[in-house]
């Protein structure tokens, strides 16, 4: 895909539309809103790119672009989903008002045995299915210097862009209703959301690039959640039922704040110290090389 696309290209979503839509989230707003200051006080969230180790001024906003979707899947198709996550999951979780709708049970599992889970048992399996594709496919199609190094194959990215097209519909009971109607045509990918227990400065605020792990499985940290896509169904499995197979509620897989340190901001941190150290090695022998081709000047 060009990275200098225009409004005369085709919608890489549903193909039969042109790419009017400017100003495209990758990652969707009501997640990653929290990471963000005032920005009459210029207290934006902080931006690292590992292909460019100066700072800049203070982000106040997530990777938007434009001209990769149209005005329909952008602002109708796209949007309703979102909203009903935001608003029948994001908003109501940890609201003690909605307790009875996201109860907590044990999930056992490989890894860790067993694994405190909120299980989503109000919340429609497949839209929230399609809102973790939806989230996949983005981050893959992607061209911004902060996804360069995550693309999923061709054929899993087509797969979800498929899946998408095919049954998000216009509002959210129409999608619910082709979904019902049309589970059995559904790719059931697995995935895994973790969460930690608690909420505080020392976890979430970050969205981390999406990075593939290998053996078919894909990471990426949106603010306070950590999502594993897995393409193969032996990967995913290792975490049994909190890997949301089939027409299962969905699980969220809950960690302590420990935990949560030690298996997703320390590693990442450490391959961002690993990328920034190779970008300023490259910078330092272009400038040798540019020295030493000067003074032969």
């Amino acid at each position: 895909m060009s990275a200098a696309r225009t409004k005369n290209d085709d919608c890489l979503l549903c193909r039969k539309r042109k790419a009017d839509a400017e100003n495209s989230h990758i990652y969707t707003k009501f997640i990653t809103r929290s990471i963000f200051g005032d920005r009459k006080l210029n207290q934006g969230g902080g931006q690292i790119n590992s292909a460019n180790v100066e700072y800049g001024e203070p982000a106040f906003d997530t990777v938007k672009e434009d001209h990769i979707l149209c005005i329909n899947c952008e602002r109708i198709r796209l949007c309703r989903l979102e909203t009903y996550v935001s608003t029948h999951f994001y908003n109501r979780y940890r609201n003690p008002r909605f307790a009875d709708a996201f109860p907590i049970e044990k999930r056992y599992n490989l890894i860790t045995e067993e694994l405190d889970c909120i299980i989503c048992e109000k919340l429609h399996t497949g839209l929230f299915k399609l809102f973790i594709y939806s989230q996949i496919w983005r981050a893959s199609i992607s061209t911004d210097n902060a996804y360069k190094n995550f693309k999923l194959s061709p054929e899993l990215e087509e797969t979800l862009r498929h899946t998408l097209d095919t049954f998000l519909k216009d509002t959210a009971d129409e999608t619910i209703a082709y979904y019902d109607e049309h589970v059995a045509d559904f790719p059931q990918f697995q995935f895994t959301i973790v969460t930690p227990k608690d909420q505080s400065e020392s976890i979430g605020n970050f969205v981390a690039e999406p990075y593939d792990a290998g053996n078919g499985t894909f990471l990426m940290v949106l603010n306070e959640f950590a999502i594993i896509f897995y393409s193969k169904w032996n990967e995913g499995r290792k975490f049994a039922r909190a890997f949301n197979p089939g027409a299962y509620p969905i699980n969220v897989a809950i960690v302590t704040e420990e935990e949560w340190k030690d298996s997703v901001i320390n590693p990442l941190v450490g391959m961002l110290v690993k990328s920034v150290k190779h970008t300023m090695r490259k910078a330092m022998i272009a400038e040798a090389k540019a020295k030493a081709e000067s003074k032969r000047r």
